[in-house]
């Protein structure tokens, strides 16, 4: 194996032979102060470029470390290999370029280019729309996590982090990078924390509160509450052909699972449908002629729950939808709602089943009155012994105004409770009070 040697007092050299052929390499400067150093360096380098002779020499294809050491190369040494060995000369991608391109090769939905494009501007933006690929780093991509963090939400940020990774990962498809930079980020899907069920009658009063004029927006409204449509996407899909008053029924196009989808009209709804209806101009095909909402009408909706006198909820439009879901789950089980709301219910239960509305907790639970208190004490009296047989019953858990349970620690003592193996009683419950 030959040995690199210089060729100036701060340049390297090394010959070697492919295929019979012989070529000199020039190295260039090597990193070191001591020029032992730079030998070590250089003669670490020609030995990457024996072992890559010796592969090639195989007709087989290069190892993960070789394509790892190849793509870590400057331009100037990759174009200087390529010119005397069979690998693939380099094409400098630039992030803008190479973004245009993949979005521009991808079937999407209007959603999910719009959502690419967003991403590409917080890439380019950060690094540059001419910065090569292959020099951003994992500590770079790291970096430009933490600073969307500081101005956008968890869930946004790992949006944008996942859409990044499906970019570099085509890169390394493409055997343009060794590795992508990207893969150590946070992505994926995020649980909201701060869903809340939105009853009925609240969004019935909001519907209400809204000028006379604006039935468009009250439609919108009724279709995102009422049948779980998404506020801009689906709405716009759906056609007077596609509604079916006599059953009960109507279908639309949800582009996320690129199919229609059919659901119920719910009894409130049909009054909206039916107002729309009536607007309906000649051979008007699209239900709801309002495409994508704009701040005017939104500004709108904030004024009528204003109006109306209600709580504002969080996540305007998705809590509306939210809701639907949690409703119909309790109503025809998740296997139909799957089909009806258009997702799974692994993604239900993650995002939107966070909160259940009170009609549930009003079944289940007894509401405190008088009576309940009166049953409530009878139960605790029969359950410690002291119905009817105070004279037999254990000093210990008498609950009379004789106060013997406090000598037995009841009221004061809360040690005595832990060593008879009961949890101590809740601050500011008095069972003597309880039972009188």
């Amino acid at each position: 194996m030959a040995l690199p040697y210089l060729i100036s007092p701060d340049r390297w050299a090394y010959d070697f032979s492919f295929n019979g052929k012989r070529t000199r390499l020039r190295l260039g400067k090597m990193p070191g102060k001591r020029q032992a150093d730079q030998r070590q360096r250089a003669a670490a380098f020609t030995g990457m470029v024996d072992q890559l002779c010796g592969q090639l020499a195989t007709g087989g294809g290069l190892l993960l470390d070789q394509v790892r050491w190849l793509s870590s190369l400057d331009d100037r040494l990759h174009d200087r290999l390529a010119k005397s060995l069979p690998i693939q000369k380099r094409t400098v991608s630039t992030l803008g370029k190479w973004i245009d391109g993949y979005i521009e090769r991808r079937t999407l939905s209007d959603g999910g280019r719009l959502k690419l494009e967003q991403t590409r501007s917080k890439l380019v933006t950060y690094f540059g729309e001419d910065r090569p690929l292959r020099e951003i780093s994992a500590a770079d991509a790291e970096a430009w996590c933490d600073e969307m963090r500081q101005h956008l939400s968890i869930a946004t940020t790992k949006t944008h982090c996942g859409n990044a990774k499906g970019i570099f990962r085509e890169a390394v498809r493409k055997k343009l990078l060794a590795e992508s930079p990207m893969e150590g980020l946070a992505s994926g899907s995020t649980s909201r924390q701060d869903s809340q069920f939105v009853e009925r009658e609240v969004i019935q009063k909001v519907i209400n509160a809204l000028p006379t004029d604006q039935l468009e927006l009250k439609l919108r409204l009724a279709l995102c509450r009422f049948a779980g449509l998404r506020v801009d996407s689906e709405p716009k899909t759906l056609m007077w052909s596609n509604v079916d008053f006599a059953n009960g029924r109507m279908a639309f196009f949800d582009q996320k699972r690129n199919r229609h989808r059919v659901c119920p009209i719910d009894e409130q709804l049909l009054p909206h449908l039916l107002a729309r209806l009536a607007q309906r101009r000649g051979d008007e095909e699209k239900v709801c002629r309002v495409g994508k909402l704009n701040g005017r009408h939104k500004e709108l909706i904030e004024q009528a729950i204003n109006k109306a006198g209600v709580k504002r909820w969080p996540d305007l439009f998705q809590s509306l939808r939210a809701s639907y879901d949690t409703e119909i789950r309790m109503s025809v089980g998740d296997a139909a709602a799957d089909a009806i709301v258009g997702h799974t219910t692994t993604v239900a239960r993650k995002h939107y089943n966070q909160n259940l509305p009170d009609s549930v907790f009003d079944k289940l639970g007894v509401k405190w009155d008088e009576k309940a208190a009166q049953k409530a004490a009878h139960s605790l009296r029969q359950s410690t012994g002291t119905e009817g047989h105070q004279g037999d019953a254990d000093p210990r858990y008498s609950l009379k105004n004789g106060h013997q349970g406090e000598s037995a620690g009841i009221d004061g003592n809360e040690r005595e409770w832990a060593m008879r193996g009961s949890n101590p009683r809740p601050h500011g419950c008095d069972p003597c009070a309880l039972a009188s």
